[in-house]
């Protein structure tokens, strides 16, 4: 709260202040205004530092699983989908944690057909080619990221409802993950 940053500006001297709006209510302008006011001539600098875990799920993503990702924790996200899942793509730029994901899948279900593929440009042609039920999709590739793919996935009509877990060694937080 703005009041109990004055108090600590009031007692300790800053070169800074960071404020996370994304964590405020409508009253951030009011915030920033009061530390202001209580902190000339120190710089005050508003960001939106935002939960990873609550921005894939505002892209679309159903779940983010942490790598390593564990037998049960994919068993509970694929129990978590409101359908079952017959088409699975694995899209990481990781050759040996493609494979793993797969194997994990089909170990919990070896029905489930499993294709792999290392960038987002491969996934979209896959994806074009035979549209998957499941794509467990890594957050960080060097080509175009997670993010980029999911947002080209939103924007196809073809696509855009297809499930997405975004798969990640980023712990986006402490809560559990999904």
């Amino acid at each position: 709260s703005a009041d109990e940053a004055v108090d600590v500006l009031s007692q300790y001297f800053a070169h800074a202040v960071l404020v996370n709006i994304h964590t405020l209510d409508s009253e951030s302008g009011v915030l920033l205004g009061q530390l202001r006011s209580a902190t000339p001539g120190t710089l005050v600098v508003a960001c939106d530092v935002s939960n990873p875990l609550a921005r894939a799920r505002a892209a679309g993503a159903r779940a983010y699983l942490l790598k390593p990702v564990t037998q049960e924790s994919m068993a509970a996200a694929l129990d978590s989908l409101p359908h079952p899942v017959q088409s699975l793509l694995v899209v990481d730029d990781e050759y040996e944690s493609a494979e793993l994901l797969a194997r994990t899948v089909q170990r919990l279900n070896p029905s489930i057909s499993v294709r792999t593929v290392t960038n987002a440009g491969a996934a979209l042609a896959a994806m074009r080619l035979q549209r998957p039920d499941l794509v467990l999709l890594d957050v960080i590739m060097p080509d175009d990221d997670g993010w980029s793919l999911l947002e080209s996935m939103q924007g196809n009509p073809d696509l855009n409802d297809v499930s997405v877990f975004f798969v990640s060694a980023m712990d986006p937080s402490n809560m559990p993950l999904i």
